[in-house]
């Protein structure tokens, strides 16, 4: 009998580590097939340049694991069905390129036949030789970079580009979109679609019914959510859903909305897909509302995002946008920055651009509308906290970087890797150096 139990228990064990391990293999390969795909079919990187380095995030941040799950992913392309599959230990994931969609793991989605996007003329160049010496330099010392572009009062004054990049290559941006899905809701605020008090979650019989859009633009929600980008994790087990949307909407909620900030990707998918909702009640797709709000009027190139298996946008993390045109968005918030209201009302990039506040009256200074805001602080603004003039960023993960600086005219785009989970190393001195040309 003991033996029995015994026997039991051990099964039970293992069944319970096996499952652990085949979730977290699922995982894994979903997430490298998702990276794959985009970099393959829309940057155009070739596949050793994946397997070296677009597809090593490191995911679990110990480099012993790391190089052991590395060495076990196999990537398969198929040019023909536009696919790729990686295998990893008991897991598969394919996914699938749909030229008006992006990568998604179905590929029962179809593509939707639409006019491409016209070829806009690039911005202005007019190449000033200390700051292109100054890029040229940087990417000496982070050979990472894919794109480094450098735009003064009304041109472009330098820009530099790897081998396999040019200024019109969708490159991953990863939570760069975040700031791109504030822009589009500003949009369709200002056509009177939304207001920032609107109800996200109306029906919800718990503290969720009082969810609204500025809760979820400040990251102020409350949701029942936590942003790291490890297996088993909050992130991982929404990407990898079925229906972020539906996933996120029954999520619990562990603060009343607007009394605690937490930066969140889970707040972004959440406002793409109520957005979307309301595309499809317009009879736009998904991918034609971004077209119609802000590819088109902006002059972008094409622009890709990756979807869950019904085709919603991770708009959180997997887009692909170039160099120039997150140049684009950067002239428009400069822009409507000296009350420009062009593009976007003075009241939405106001929102975009001042710090948040809390229930409670506390400010988080460094936190707009799915906006970085600078400031002085050196402990929530290390890079910067010297910087004497107003900045705000779109930032993504391993460096991905869109500066403006509106009193000195100032942008700057920078695209890539900085080695696992790392940022730009070198983005201080990058930076400051170049403000010294100018100022």
């Amino acid at each position: 009998m003991i033996k029995m139990v015994t026997n039991l228990i051990l099964f039970l064990v293992i069944s319970y580590l096996y499952g652990i391990a085949l979730f977290v293999s699922n995982q894994v390969a979903f997430f490298s097939s998702q990276v794959a795909c985009g970099s393959y079919f829309i940057s155009k990187r070739p596949l050793e340049s994946i397997r070296k380095q677009e597809g090593r995030t490191d995911p679990f941040g110990i480099p012993i694991l790391d190089n052991l799950i590395f060495n076990l992913i196999d990537y398969s392309i198929d040019k023909d069905e536009k696919s790729v599959d990686v295998k990893f230990g008991p897991s598969s994931s394919k996914i699938y390129f749909k030229e008006s969609y992006g990568c998604t793991p179905n590929n029962n989605i179809v593509s939707v036949t639409s006019d491409p996007l016209p070829n806009t003329p690039l911005t202005r160049r007019n190449i000033n030789e200390e700051v292109q010496n100054l890029i040229d330099e940087e990417l000496v010392k982070d050979p990472g970079s894919r794109a480094l572009l450098v735009f003064y009062k009304n041109s472009v004054s330098g820009e530099s580009y790897d081998l396999f990049s040019n200024a019109e290559t969708p490159l991953l941006s990863w939570s760069m979109t975040k700031s791109l899905s504030s822009v589009l809701f500003s949009r369709m605020h200002d056509e009177g679609y939304f207001e920032l008090s609107d109800k996200v979650l109306p029906n919800r019989v718990d503290e969720g019914s009082h969810l609204t859009f500025k809760h979820l633009l400040n990251h102020i929600d409350g949701l029942d959510y936590k942003e790291s980008y490890f297996p088993l994790t909050d992130y991982f087990a929404m990407i990898t859903s079925e229906n972020v949307g539906l996933h996120l909407s029954s999520l619990e909620m562990t603060h009343k909305p607007g009394d605690y900030w937490s930066y969140s990707s889970a707040a972004t998918n959440l406002l793409n897909y109520k957005m979307t909702e309301k595309a499809s009640s317009l009879g736009f797709t998904p991918i034609e509302l971004y077209k119609y709000y802000i590819f088109e009027p902006l002059g972008f190139n094409n622009t890709y995002f990756g979807t869950d298996n019904l085709g919603n946008f991770i708009a959180s993390s997997f887009g692909y946008v170039s160099a120039e045109s997150w140049l684009k968005v950067g002239i428009m918030m400069m822009n409507a920055s000296k009350n420009d209201e062009s593009f976007i009302s003075k009241k939405m990039f106001d929102f975009m651009t001042q710090p948040t506040r809390l229930n409670n009256n506390k400010i988080i200074e460094n936190y707009g509308g799915q906006w970085w805001l600078n400031t002085n602080n050196k402990e929530i603004s290390p890079a910067f906290y010297d910087l004497e003039q107003k900045m705000f960023s779109a930032n993504g993960f391993q460096g991905q970087r869109l500066f403006v600086i509106p009193e000195l005219e100032l942008i700057v785009v920078r695209l890539g890797l900085s080695g696992g989970r790392k940022e730009w190393d070198n983005e201080r001195s990058f930076l400051k150096s170049l403000i010294d040309i100018y100022e």
